[in-house]
């Protein structure tokens, strides 16, 4: 087996697609069509989280009175004080159920979406778009990025919303309790903003690179194992598993740069918040024992102190996570910007579409010249010839010949750089590509069954056939007999 030289994960080979020069509001935007028709959904849940969060900030204020009823009862009911607690906690705990069925119910749907429009569009892509990437690559962009994109901003977004609340709220709540004290804890803010700045721009960098790496190495194993034959036939079995545990090798870099920036990160947040704390106990103390602030008062304070430290922390671990978010999308979103065979080939845009007035079977070459894209070889050179209607062709050459480069020119999966092909009369450019390719019927040397039952791959191209013509198709091609000898007959799975 021929040894290539391995890409280095996330380098930015084929597979990996270029890249969305999107900014990330303009990202969002291009999201919005597959979460706009949920978006009620996702507004009960942000407003679930939004009360949650609401709630959360009335139990410093309520343990702080508790605490102050406590150590003398002329300060307040202990009883109504725990009852309010249980009531907030209670409410909290409803609020979260409807917010975790909410984000469920949008979050399946806009995955699916955003995968349905990507294989959509995948299975619309000019034929070399797909050959210059592998299989495995943009299975990983349909299956594990779609996933990610929402998977990470609805676990993301309702902690950003619960944590602004913490933080917004503990704020103001702590400036009421005492200015003074509140400025220990409002000064390390600034600071904590520019951490997260710096961190969420660094981490976004590096997931991407992850998530590319991810996919040259999935698209390794897939090919792999669907092409197993060919691994046993040459003996490569080593030589495939040594490549994986290379192409392995750099994804675990890739992760490890992540958590190692992670590493700095969450020590400095926690080191920056624990000062906070211990100022504001050192301080508060004081304020204790000469008697201008109360044992309650400054329990609240250091309650809402470590809601706006951790809410801080919160948002900057989130936005990381969204960071990771936005890499994906920005995958997902230069797939779907990819032009389809319909823009490429033209006729849909600086061409009128002509069909002939009647299919009858002429084919035309006049001086066609073609070269793959992306090599150098000229495979067709000013070929010229025509096949009348009724009759059978035989291109006879040795391989790499351009006989089959012949067979999808006229199917218009390639157009040539020069000359034309014409079909019945018509140019195959000016003709619609659906119709052009359901006039033909095809028999591939080595044709794939695809996931379904035999019936679906018969129906394949005419998905409204009967049974009775997918079972006289089934006669034609002589294969009716041992069809019937599957235990389902037609109804047989088959597949990869």
């Amino acid at each position: 087996m021929a040894k290539e030289a391995e890409p280095t994960p996330g380098s930015g080979d084929a597979d990996a697609v270029r890249r969305s020069t999107k900014s990330d509001w303009q990202l969002l935007r291009s999201l919005w069509p597959y979460v706009r028709p949920y978006r009620y959904w996702l507004l009960s849940a942000l407003l679930a989280t939004a009360i949650t969060g609401v709630l959360g900030l009335g139990f410093p204020w309520i343990l702080g009175t508790l605490v102050d009823s406590a150590l003398d009862p002329s300060n307040g009911d202990l009883s109504r004080s725990a009852v309010i607690l249980i009531a907030i906690f209670a409410g909290q705990a409803i609020f979260t159920s409807i917010r975790i069925r909410t984000l469920a119910y949008a979050g399946q749907h806009v995955v699916n979406n955003v995968r349905s429009a990507l294989f959509n569009r995948m299975v619309r892509f000019p034929i070399a778009f797909l050959d210059a990437r592998t299989s495995g690559a943009l299975s990983s962009r349909l299956i594990s990025d779609a996933a990610f994109v929402y998977g990470s901003a609805s676990g993301a977004a309702p902690q950003i919303v619960y944590s602004g609340i913490t933080v917004i709220g503990g704020a103001i709540l702590i400036l009421i309790i005492d200015p003074v004290l509140a400025l220990l804890v409002l000064v390390a803010v600034p600071i904590a903003a520019f951490i997260a700045s710096h961190y969420g721009q660094r981490m976004r960098k590096l997931s991407r690179g992850y998530q590319n790496g991810l996919a040259t190495t999935n698209a390794l194993a897939q090919e792999s194992l669907s092409g197993a034959r060919v691994v046993k036939w040459f003996g490569a079995e080593r030589e495939v598993a040594r490549i994986y545990h290379r192409r392995l090798q750099g994804v675990i870099e890739q992760g490890l740069q992540r958590a190692r920036l992670k590493a700095r990160w969450t020590p400095t947040m926690m080191f920056l918040a624990s000062v906070t704390i211990v100022a504001v106990l050192w301080f508060g103390g004081s304020q204790v024992q000469s008697g201008t602030l109360t044992a309650g008062e400054l329990v609240s304070f250091l309650l809402y102190s470590r809601f706006v430290a951790d809410g801080l922390a919160t948002i900057v671990d989130q936005y990381s996570r969204l960071a990771q978010g936005l890499g994906a999308s920005e995958r997902v979103i230069a797939l779907l910007d990819e032009p389809t065979e319909e823009v490429v080939g033209g006729n849909s845009e600086d061409r009128n579409i002509i069909q002939p007035q009647q299919r009858n079977g002429h084919v035309e070459l006049e001086q066609v010249s073609f070269t793959y894209p992306g090599r150098d070889a000229l495979i067709l050179d000013n070929v010229s010839f025509a096949i009348e209607p009724g009759s059978t062709v035989a291109l006879v050459g040795p391989s790499g010949a351009g006989k089959s480069t012949i067979a999808q020119l006229i199917a218009r999966l390639y157009d040539p750089q020069q000359g034309t092909i014409k079909v019945d009369g018509v140019d195959v450019r000016d003709q619609s590509l659906e119709d052009l390719r359901q006039s033909m019927g095809v028999v591939p040397q080595d044709a794939p069954l695809l996931s379904g039952t035999v019936a679906d791959n018969i129906r394949l191209g005419q998905p409204d056939a009967s049974r009775e013509q997918v079972a006289e198709a089934a006669k034609a091609a002589n294969a009716f007999d041992f069809i019937n000898g599957f235990p389902y007959g037609f109804g047989t799975k088959v597949g990869e």
